[in-house]
């Protein structure tokens, strides 16, 4: 399993993509969302609300969402044309905004289950349709 979300401290990995294997044993990784996409399988919107609540409510912003997913797949940006057409919607989370994942509806998304997912620059969007 993995967790995938978008780191916003401060340094080296700023803007981009992380990507933890659940096992302690294998290495972060941080890609640049200008030079790679990520295509996740398996994919849960998770989130810890009370913290979300927190922040919603004015805290400082603190991680609280992630995607935990089966598999993620490293592609150049460039193969973005071949999920373009398939793309349905895309995922939100901005605890200012809203205090849980969110659709384009505003629907409150979290521990919803979508078989694939893409990123695309800062964005995730849902599959509609599944690819090897």
């Amino acid at each position: 399993m993995y967790k995938v979300r978008f780191n916003l401290r401060r340094g080296e990995t700023y803007m981009k993509w992380k990507v933890a294997h659940t096992s302690s044993t294998i290495a972060d990784q941080y890609v640049d969302p200008s030079e790679f996409i990520l295509k996740m399988d398996q994919c849960r919107l998770k989130n810890k609300k009370e913290k979300a609540m927190e922040i919603f409510d004015g805290a400082n912003k603190d991680v609280c969402a992630w995607i935990e997913c089966a598999n993620v797949e490293i592609l150049a940006a460039d193969r973005v044309r071949d999920y373009m057409d398939e793309v349905s919607g895309e995922l939100t989370y901005s605890p200012r905004n809203a205090p849980h994942w969110a659709n384009q509806a505003m629907e409150d998304c979290d521990d919803r289950v979508y078989p694939q997912m893409v990123t695309i620059g800062k964005g995730v969007f849902a599959l509609s349709k599944l690819f090897n």
